[in-house]
């Protein structure tokens, strides 16, 4: 989502069978490359507890976390 000057990246996700061989770094990566090349140059992300190593690795920081609690049926 590019809005109020920022990039944001949310809801991101790599289907089971595809993980952890670098599908979700490239796609986030490109969607972080584009946005660049719109003028963003502030961009947040949205990670799952699987997605904070990411997001790390991407140089992301950290300064806000949301607990989310689901009822399951």
């Amino acid at each position: 989502m590019l809005a109020g000057g920022v990039a944001g990246l949310y809801n991101a996700t790599t289907l089971p069978g595809l993980r952890r061989k670098g599908l979700g770094m490239a796609a986030t990566a490109l969607a972080m490359e584009d946005a660049l090349a719109e003028g963003y140059s502030v961009a947040v992300a949205q990670a799952m507890p699987m997605g904070v190593l990411l997001c790390d690795r991407m140089g992301f920081k950290e300064f806000y976390r949301i607990q989310a609690h689901v009822k399951e049926h």
